[in-house]
């Protein structure tokens, strides 16, 4: 619910940049795309491919080319969503049990390419396998993730990783749940 809460106020923020700084409530399926492409960049294109033939299919009982993105992305009185959405929603859900499991397999494929003791990994070897991971993930985000895996205070991750500090690779990761 979260990325969907971004993907629309993503969208509102590109109306306003169309209609100087009004919302329409409109966009032409490119515009949408790509702002859509821009927010979820780490989406595969096959993903992408199959998002848009969805909202062809969508778009196929209204007229013109533009989105009302409000009545696609929000619930209707029942709670009811768009096909695009539960599709966005779908394969949001496969993308980080993905990462999840490509994140597990880069810390332990770190921890057994440790020539000093794999059961136990300084904090900094963690930070390196989130960044291999997902290279383009922001440094809070890197940081938060490997607070929550060593289970320790975010305010306290500085000293900490500076410091002898270590975590035995299953631990990380079962923290990270």
């Amino acid at each position: 619910l979260s990325m969907l809460l971004q993907v629309l106020q993503a969208m509102i923020k590109e109306d306003k940049a169309q209609n100087q700084e009004r919302t329409t409530g409109m966009l032409t399926v490119p515009v949408f795309m790509q702002a859509l492409k821009r927010l979820l960049y780490t989406k595969s294109d096959v993903n992408f491919l199959l998002l848009q033939r969805q909202l062809q299919v969508e778009l196929e009982n209204s007229v013109g080319r533009e989105i009302n993105y409000r009545d696609l992305l929000e619930s209707d009185a029942e709670g009811n969503q768009s096909d695009f959405c539960e599709l966005l929603r779908d394969q949001h859900v496969e993308e980080i049990l993905e990462y999840g499991e490509h994140l597990a397999k880069t810390v332990r494929d770190m921890a057994a390419a440790r020539h000093e003791d794999p059961k136990k990994m300084p904090l900094a070897m963690y930070r390196d396998a989130i960044v291999a991971a997902d290279p383009e993930k922001p440094r809070f985000e890197v940081n938060t993730y490997l607070a929550q895996g060593a289970n320790i205070d975010l305010k306290d991750l500085v000293d900490l990783e500076q410091s002898i500090h270590s975590c035995a690779p299953e631990v990380f990761l079962k923290n990270l749940g």
